[in-house]
């Protein structure tokens, strides 16, 4: 077979200087393809020419470069996204954190509202305490009691009204060892009113009811003059009637008392009523304490 090295086709014979490949024309369709830097595929009818030609490399680095500056432009994003989303879920466990304190602020808030209502009703209680108090003193204001007095002196309890048996011996003792006249007595009785031999070893005292403030007030004053007992075997004691809660309150400023007269004999300090204690210097000044200061 002859060789063709060396010897030049027709088609190679009309390119043009600059050109890779010669135009070609397809042969039913006359249809022409003038770029060189692509590949066609021509069909017409049953024939097809194929014309093949390589990649132009400026292209493939723009593509690459645009490929690469798109890539970056979507990790970019990607990277605001898995920020947003990373805030979000600090935010959403700030929110758990708060419910939490909130819940607990109002768990201390009903706390505090009941311990508030809780003392609100101890201090109503104990105002109204006082108060019941303070109105059984003001009704056993014009009473004193009568300890040590023997059972029977004034009279036998089986026979007569024991009212006036009690206020009969009582205006007499008055006058007799306390030097006082006394008109008038509202009532008098032993407290209780039947003896129980068994439960009571000593003399029941005897309550006594003044018609007059100024009566009970002169016989308490008297009674430490108490002249000529005529019962030595007992110690008779007159004293004031009060509620429990008050004679607590005033033992303590008896007790009070005799500790300041200890320290200054030169002074004078006096139990007043309700619970109140007042002190004399010997300088004349004075001041008072009260049964809730000690």
């Amino acid at each position: 077979m002859p060789s063709n090295k060396g010897q030049k086709t027709s088609q190679e014979k009309e390119r043009k200087p600059g050109e890779k490949y010669r135009r070609v024309s397809s042969t039913e369709g006359g249809a022409e393809f003038d770029n060189p830097d692509t590949s066609a595929l021509c069909r017409s009818g049953t024939n097809a020419d194929i014309i093949n030609r390589p990649m132009n490399p400026a292209m493939n680095t723009m593509n690459m470069m645009d490929s690469s500056a798109q890539f970056d432009i979507i990790i970019k994003r990607l990277d605001v996204l898995d920020s947003i989303n990373n805030r979000l879920t600090n935010i959403e466990k700030e929110l758990i954190d708060i419910k939490a304190d909130v819940s607990q602020v109002e768990e201390r808030q009903q706390s505090l509202e009941d311990d508030m209502a809780s003392k609100a009703s101890v201090e109503d209680f104990n105002r109204l305490v006082d108060h019941v108090d303070s109105l059984e003193n003001r009704l056993r204001r014009n009473n004193l009691i009568v300890f040590g007095l023997p059972e029977g002196v004034e009279g036998n309890q089986e026979v007569g009204n024991q009212n006036k048996k009690c206020s009969d011996f009582l205006k007499t003792f008055f006058k007799d060892h306390l030097e006082l006249e006394v008109e008038e007595i509202e009532r008098a009785h032993r407290t209780p009113t039947f003896a129980n031999k068994q439960k009571h070893n000593k003399p029941r005292p005897i309550h006594i009811a003044f018609l007059r403030y100024g009566d009970r007030q002169r016989v308490l004053n008297a009674a430490v003059k108490l002249k000529d007992n005529p019962f030595p075997d007992a110690t008779v004691i007159i004293a004031e009637d009060l509620s429990k809660k008050l004679q607590a309150e005033r033992q303590k400023l008896w007790k009070k008392r005799y500790e300041l007269l200890q320290e200054n004999k030169n002074r004078k300090v006096f139990v007043n009523f309700p619970a109140v204690l007042r002190i004399v210097e010997p300088d004349g000044t004075s001041r008072k304490i009260k049964s809730s200061e000690i």
